[in-house]
């Protein structure tokens, strides 16, 4: 039978976590919403309703080989303090059974993504829905847009999904090649 490796790395209850200099790669080949790093503050059967994930560093990792790069998912606002900062995303793809996104959000508070390379091919960049995400940080990232780019569920994509699911985001200095300069905030380029 298959080998079935659904995220290669989950965070449902941590604190003061550093994941630092890693490779991580190949999973989600017949996993369903598979992705590399998954953080979603809950325990099964929500048995454990004081989990939550807390002062996250995730940095300097390559991630590659995956349906999709990073899910935050966390629509009671208890992941807070998460920072992803200079990692290299690579082969991101449909090809691994997913949607071949860097970044599906609902909810949290307090997240950085920052100086990031995200070589992807799903149509979708970051997608958003449920709960807003309080006190979003957006810069200095690499990534193609591929189509919607940047997308939340009932909202156009561009600054229509970033007022609606990150409001009061910093989203600056990032590179976005193929997104429309028109649909996006000012002071990156497109």
């Amino acid at each position: 039978q298959a080998w079935r490796l659904r995220n290669l790395v989950e965070l449902r209850n941590a604190e003061r976590v550093v994941i630092d200099g890693n490779v991580l790669e190949h999973n989600g080949s017949s996993a369903a919403s598979a992705t590399a790093v998954l953080v979603m503050p809950r325990s099964p059967d929500n048995a454990a309703p004081w989990a939550r994930v807390e002062h996250v560093q995730f940095t300097n990792n390559i991630v590659r080989h995956a349906p999709a790069g990073l899910s935050i998912v966390d629509p009671n606002r208890t992941a807070s303090d998460i920072v992803v900062r200079n990692n290299l995303f690579t082969d991101i793809s449909v090809n691994y059974g997913g949607a071949g996104r860097f970044l599906l959000i609902t909810g949290g508070q307090d997240v950085t993504i920052d100086h990031n390379t995200v070589l992807q091919d799903g149509s979708t960049v970051v997608a958003a829905f449920g709960a807003p995400v309080l006190a979003f940080t957006f810069t200095h990232n690499i990534m193609p847009a591929n189509g919607d780019g940047v997308i939340g569920d009932g909202t156009n994509p561009g600054t229509d999904t970033l007022q609606r699911y990150f409001p009061g985001t910093v989203w600056l200095d990032n590179v976005m090649p193929g997104a429309p300069a028109a649909t996006y905030p000012t002071g990156n380029a497109y």
